[in-house]
């Protein structure tokens, strides 16, 4: 097979010798493809071979053990082929669930969660801090503060605070 100076150029080094050290651990080189002292045109055409050779023997069984990466980087890279239209849709059915959030964009049963709620009723910094603490990991007011922060900033909501009880709460919008 002859390789062009832009099929040498397109190709990482770097994932041609991790595909040239799956297929040599394959087993089905023997002997195995060296990597050492090797130009990265003469290990484009080796690798090229050595794939050529096993589908040329037409044993089902063998082409089989072919790693299913090198299979996908020898057609992606020489053939121009994109993956199987079949792993192409198991990687868009592997989408996650939608997940619940809180009133304000948290993810539902978190701590976050937690402090949404306890601002939008009305808290101090203390008693959400200890509301979050368990016995073994304290939550600092820090920590409370930081949340409160981006809740101003980040989410745009206006949290007053009660002059005489300290109570945080979020301001109703009008």
């Amino acid at each position: 097979m002859k390789v062009t100076d832009a099929q040498v150029e397109a190709v990482s080094m770097g994932d041609l010798r991790k595909q040239i050290k799956a297929l040599n651990d394959s087993g089905l080189m023997d002997p195995k493809l060296k990597v050492a002292k090797c130009s990265k045109k003469e290990l484009i055409q080796n690798f090229s071979k050595a794939i050529e050779d096993i589908a040329g023997t037409e044993d089902a069984e063998k082409i089989g053990k072919i790693p299913e990466s090198v299979t996908l980087f020898y057609n992606e890279t020489w053939e121009g082929q994109e993956a199987p239209p079949e792993k192409k849709k198991k990687a868009a059915a592997k989408k996650k669930d939608p997940v619940e959030k809180s009133r304000y964009g948290h993810r539902a049963n978190s701590q976050s969660e937690i402090m949404d709620d306890m601002f939008f009723k009305g808290a101090t910094l203390e008693a959400i801090a200890e509301a979050l603490s368990t016995k073994e990991i304290p939550v600092k007011v820090g920590r409370v503060k930081g949340h409160l922060a981006h809740l101003r900033t980040d989410k745009g909501l206006e949290i007053v605070e009660n002059e005489k009880t300290k109570v945080l709460k979020v301001k109703a919008a009008k």
